[in-house]
């Protein structure tokens, strides 16, 4: 039986390659490897094709032998050799879905290195802010006028004019400990934050420079994740626990926890919310996946665990639509694709998301990020930033040469155009940004 010979990956990550400008040469060394690999396919399907062919005409021969040989000592014989045969049938094509199925995943790893292997397709800093405080939270507004910023336990209040951060900024003060989620209402003069001493705060702006917060103590050990339900003015979030505590939100801006889903049974990677604010995914460290669903009275409530293959942590989480989530591994730089189907969210094989060959290792807060407008995905994994495209259907390519940093201590955030990355790196205590046009 032939097997296919697995291609050799190019370390795109390495110092070999991380240059201003990639060797043209790669356009040619990879189309002939995909060439081969495709040669190999054929030949491949060619050979079983034949053998399965074979098989078959084995399998009418003995359906023709049988009725004359019902009555002779062979036909046991006979009988076992049609099961044998029956069996080597369904195994062969489940060797070939197989086969198949890893010569795909091989193509995209070639397709998304000659993707972003083009010359002039390095994504280049545009602006770099010096800020000695750790920063693990950048929110921006709806018009991207705005950015919030964790500054340690303070949070920094930001101008942005054309697209250009004012390094002059407002300090807010409130927290204990470090600020580690932030995120904006749909009012420019309300946003929220969540810290590591447990509070989530809500600022109101009284006065151009001015900002009030009113505080509720939600997690004992640390607020890991906040989500914003526009439509029914909820906080969903969540801390380093099982649980996930929904936050009603008066008109007063007063906050009072009014519900507690406690189906997971450990402590929470993260959550994610679709656009329509009516789904709601989240993953914790047994490996498991819950999706919630939205009633009509603002309760939240379980519609699914899902089932996942990789037997992996899953530390980042992004809705594409309604029907889609994109769910990245803990351990390697992959990303899982789960499409509703017939009401319960499945595991797509085929459509997940090689973003390195090589793995390392990561840490929370940089959240996944999918701009619908732009179709832009961010992804993190250990040290790189990787940025995406969406194709045809759930299909995604990288369109810039991988960010690298230093080590994986890095926040980040896409403003809310897709227009403008922007990361705080902890090795040069910078806060840098990125242009996306």
């Amino acid at each position: 039986m032939m097997f296919i010979k697995e291609p050799t990956i190019i370390d795109y990550n390495s110092a070999s390659i991380n240059k201003k400008f990639p060797d043209l040469n790669l356009y040619t060394e990879y189309k002939a490897k995909i060439k081969n690999l495709i040669n190999q396919i054929n030949s491949l399907i060619e050979l079983i094709e034949n053998k399965l062919n074979r098989l078959k005409e084995l399998t009418n021969d003995i359906n023709n032998q049988n009725s004359s040989i019902e009555n002779n000592p062979l036909s046991n014989i006979y009988q076992k050799s049609k099961d044998i045969i029956e069996l080597k049938l369904k195994e062969g094509q489940s060797f070939i879905k197989i086969q198949l199925l890893d010569c795909v995943k091989q193509l995209n790893i070639f397709i998304n290195v000659i993707e972003f292997s083009k010359p002039g397709d390095l994504i280049e800093i545009q602006q770099s802010i010096e800020q000695n405080e750790t920063c693990l939270a950048i929110a921006f507004n709806k018009n991207n006028t705005l950015m919030i910023s964790g500054s340690g336990e303070n949070i920094k209040l930001w101008k942005i004019i054309d697209g250009i951060i004012e390094e002059k900024n407002l300090l807010l003060y409130g927290h204990t400990k470090l600020v580690t989620c932030l995120v904006f209402t749909n009012e420019d003069k309300y946003f929220i934050s969540g810290g590591e001493d447990g509070e989530i705060r809500i600022w109101k702006k009284l006065q151009p420079n001015v900002w009030q917060s009113t505080k509720l103590a939600v997690f004992s050990k640390g607020v890991i994740g906040v989500l914003y339900n526009h439509s029914n003015q909820q906080i969903i979030s969540i801390g380093k626990d099982p649980l996930i505590k929904i936050i009603e939100i008066n008109q007063q801006k007063t906050m009072k926890i009014i519900q507690t889903l406690d189906q997971h049974e450990s402590a929470l990677h993260c959550i994610c919310m679709d656009e329509s604010e009516t789904q709601m995914a989240s993953s914790d460290f047994n490996k498991c996946i819950m999706i919630w669903i939205k009633e009509r009275n603002g309760n939240w409530q379980l519609k699914q665990k899902v089932n996942q293959s990789t037997g992996d942590y899953f530390g980042r989480m992004v809705f594409i639509n309604k029907q889609t989530i994109i769910c990245q591994q803990w351990s390697k730089p992959i990303s899982q694709v789960f499409c509703e189907e017939n009401g319960q969210f499945i595991q797509q094989p085929k459509l997940e998301i090689i973003l390195s060959n090589n793995s390392s290792e990561d840490e929370d807060l940089f959240p996944t990020i999918y701009n619908q407008n732009n179709g832009i995905l961010i992804q993190k994994h250990g040290q790189y930033v990787y940025i995406l495209k969406r194709q045809v259907d759930t299909q995604f390519a990288q369109i810039y040469w991988p960010i690298e940093f230093q080590d994986q201590y890095i926040y980040g955030n896409l403003t809310n155009n897709g227009n403008c990355l922007v990361i705080w790196n902890f090795r040069t205590k910078k806060i840098q940004r990125y242009s996306l046009i």
